[in-house]
């Protein structure tokens, strides 16, 4: 699976995203916010303009493609089977035994693909903040643990919901599924304890899984790294082969600093 990193965002008329693979998309939703127009226009951008423009223009490419995903894909996928049933249909009773195995294996093999492309599509369309970040997160990690069979134990403490402000509630979000994600796809992990909390003026983060561990190379970790930079604060990552654990720690009332490029890279 391709993991989606904005490379470049233009503000103009409306706002057109280049994400790792060259792929450009006009994500235009709305007519442009104050951040925006600040880095249209001719006035230097704070920080916080180029963070707000550039987690707005992420979240909708994530929309965008899990459309194009599901709408062209999906159709081809399904044209797909179609003709594989017609040529079972047609297929001589006689026909050679390596023909049918042959069509078999097509046949799984088109469903893996049209699993891979319902995770893919699931992973972009990822639960969005439409009430707060306590709901958001019970709602995406009761899915996660259907989807996955993963036991998980969430922990939400220190009135989130009063404490994070929404680009900062996303970026908490964001960054517990792409920690879920790791446990599941690298770590093989049966029980996963999700821990966020603000208390004071600290915001902490734990996201514990009793898997196999993995060796955390920059490319897995690169999109945890960013959004804990975003949010001004730090990452931890221990892992062995009992287990991994991922510690966010970040200041609640931080200025935003200006965000680095992250390299796109393939799963």
């Amino acid at each position: 699976m391709r993991q989606v990193i904005l490379d470049s965002i233009e503000v103009g008329g409306g706002m057109r995203a280049t994400i790792g693979n060259g792929l450009s998309l006009d994500v235009t939703a709305a007519p442009p916010s104050d951040a925006a127009a600040a880095l249209a226009g001719n006035a230097v951008p704070s920080a916080v303009d180029v963070l707000t423009v550039e987690r707005t223009t992420r979240e909708a490419v994530r929309a965008a493609l899990a459309a194009e995903l599901h709408d062209d894909l999906g159709a081809q996928l399904t044209a797909l089977r179609f003709a594989l049933a017609r040529i079972e249909t047609f297929l001589p009773a006689d026909a050679p035994r390596a023909c049918s195995e042959a069509l078999h294996t097509a046949e799984r093999t088109l469903d893996d693909a049209c699993s891979a492309m319902r995770r893919a599509v699931d992973g972009l369309r990822t639960t969005q903040l439409d009430a707060s970040i306590s709901a958001a997160m019970r709602r995406w990690t009761g899915e996660f643990g259907q989807r996955t069979g993963i036991a998980i134990d969430l922990r939400l403490s220190g009135c989130l919901d009063a404490r994070l402000d929404r680009h900062m509630a996303l970026d908490v979000l964001r960054l517990v599924q792409e920690a879920c994600s790791n446990a599941a796809r690298h770590g093989r992990a049966g029980e996963l304890t999700i821990e966020v909390s603000a208390q004071r003026e600290q915001l902490s983060v734990r996201v514990c899984d009793d898997g196999c561990g993995f060796a955390p190379r920059a490319g897995d970790c690169a999109a945890m790294r960013h959004r804990a930079k975003a949010l001004g604060g730090s990452l931890s990552i221990a892992s062995g082969p009992h287990g991994t654990e991922i510690t966010l720690n970040a200041p609640l009332h931080a200025p935003a600093p200006l965000p680095s490029p992250v390299p796109s890279r393939t799963h």
